[in-house]
């Protein structure tokens, strides 16, 4: 359930005299929407259903009677993806922000400060956008563009003028912590699927927190200027495309096809543009009629599209890809005829019936294993520049303890830098701390794991400290 509202668009709470009475389950889950930034609509289907005072920003629908229900919300989901809806959602998430900002805890105002300070920056581009549309999106494409070619310079200088530039479509997910370590064997692997003709799909697969779009991400930068990373040597691409959930650019079909029509010549995406628009065509077709616009045999290189975190859109169970126009698409491009495009794919849930297709096309990585020392020694160290935790100065085997019970994740080696006080509370279930003995001066105390107790029973109001 949880997964469900963090992945959804809106949650329609439908409103009965057992789901708004005192104690009720649904609460739970429309402020956990709320806590998501997820536009909550309210739907009373009876007339003594009294609405949350939390709710009460919200645009109320009556439906009593269901079909006109379903009318009035259909045209209310429409008139959510206009301009005026996205102010409209904007400007009630600031009014809750606001709220939260007065019963907010010392420690957390300066977010909620940040969060406001950034939803009036959107909400007045917004404002400009709706009175304005042409010089809003002049004014964007322009500092975009901009902030790209400023920030996408490589980690190392390069020794030779780059023949070809690539050119870049969308910002990257996200750009590789100064502290990210090791994951070269990983990366050269990555850059051998980028060399070899013939290879077009490689998934790069793994529990959360092990690093792959940091390494991927960090690989398709420092090829930005025509050089892998690691020594890896020169490279050249056309182009790269980067999809993600994080953004406005999420991994889907259209998005997909779009971003690769804005790497060719204005003329050709004229033509794709309009074939795109003809209802008979299928994606597949389409994706085809794509490929055919880059033959392999072009000097400026590959081109590279990054499609991230992929299990949004892969079944657990099944390994199958829930959205059929992408993995036709993706059939298409293991099927097709030679072609210059070249896909890496970052996911949880490895796409299993996908990497049945022409296996002999592919290439899959499994990231299973976290960082060996001494990398995680040195993450965990860089986490703690001022030595505040008391982990910049912890002698080795301190550390090499806390990465082995951690087992070298990346993101559980970055929760130990997280301070925990004696009201252990929000922490999840299974949060492990010990309090250990100091070493030195001013350097008290680490934090190091140890399972609590009470944590395991989801009970927060107490956390067992040894020394």
């Amino acid at each position: 359930m949880v997964e469900a509202i963090r992945s959804c668009r809106a949650l329609l709470f439908v409103m009965t005299a057992d789901s708004v009475r005192a104690g009720s389950g649904c609460k739970d889950e429309w402020v956990r929407a709320l806590s998501y930034k997820k536009p909550v609509i309210p739907l009373r289907l009876h007339a003594e259903a009294e609405l949350p005072f939390r709710l009460g920003s919200r645009q109320l629908i009556e439906f009593s009677d269901p079909p006109v229900g379903v009318a009035r919300l259909r045209e209310y989901l429409v008139w959510t993806s206009t301009s005026e809806g996205v102010l409209w959602e904007l400007r009630t998430r600031r009014a809750d922000a606001e709220r939260e900002l007065l019963r907010a805890d010392p420690s957390r105002r300066p977010q909620v400060e940040q969060e406001i300070a950034e939803l009036d920056r959107r909400i007045a581009a917004q404002r400009r956008a709706i009175d304005d549309p042409l010089a809003a999106q002049a004014q964007t494409s322009e500092r975009i563009e901009t902030g790209l070619q400023r920030e996408r310079q490589p980690e190392k200088p390069v020794t030779q003028v780059v023949v070809s530039r690539a050119r870049f479509v969308n910002p990257p997910p996200m750009a590789a912590p100064g502290y990210f370590q090791d994951r070269h064997v990983e990366t050269g692997q990555v850059g051998n699927f980028l060399r070899t003709a013939g290879l077009r799909v490689m998934t790069v697969a793994g529990r959360g927190g092990l690093g792959k779009t940091a390494m991927a991400c960090r690989l398709l930068k420092t090829l930005e200027g025509g050089q892998l990373p690691d020594d890896g040597g020169e490279l050249a691409v056309a182009g790269i495309v980067y999809l993600s959930p994080v953004g406005g650019h999420p991994v889907n079909f259209p998005n997909l096809f779009a971003d690769l029509c804005r790497l060719l010549p204005a003329d050709q995406a004229k033509v794709l543009g309009e074939r795109y628009r003809d209802p008979q065509q299928t994606p597949g077709q389409l994706m085809l009629a794509l490929l055919e616009a880059f033959p392999a045999e072009a000097p400026a290189g590959p081109n590279v599209v990054l499609l991230d975190n992929l299990e949004d859109l892969t079944d657990d169970g099944t390994g199958v890809v829930t959205d059929p126009p992408l993995d036709e698409a993706l059939r298409a491009v293991l099927r097709g005829p030679d072609h210059a495009v070249k896909v890496i794919l970052t996911t949880r849930v490895a796409p299993r019936q996908l990497l049945l297709v022409e296996p002999g096309r592919q290439r899959r990585l499994n990231l299973d294993e976290g960082l060996g020392s001494p990398f995680a020694e040195n993450i965990l160290r860089a986490m703690d520049p001022d030595a505040s935790l008391g982990l910049r100065y912890a002698p080795d085997d301190l550390l090499a303890l806390a990465r082995e019970r951690w087992r070298r994740w990346r993101r559980s080696c970055r929760r130990i830098g997280i301070p925990r006080c004696r009201n252990c509370w929000p922490r999840p279930p299974g949060c492990l701390a010990m309090w250990s003995r100091p070493w030195s001066g001013r350097h008290s105390a680490a934090w190091i794991p140890w399972p609590s107790r009470s944590c395991r029973r989801w009970r927060f109001s107490r956390c067992r400290y040894r020394r």
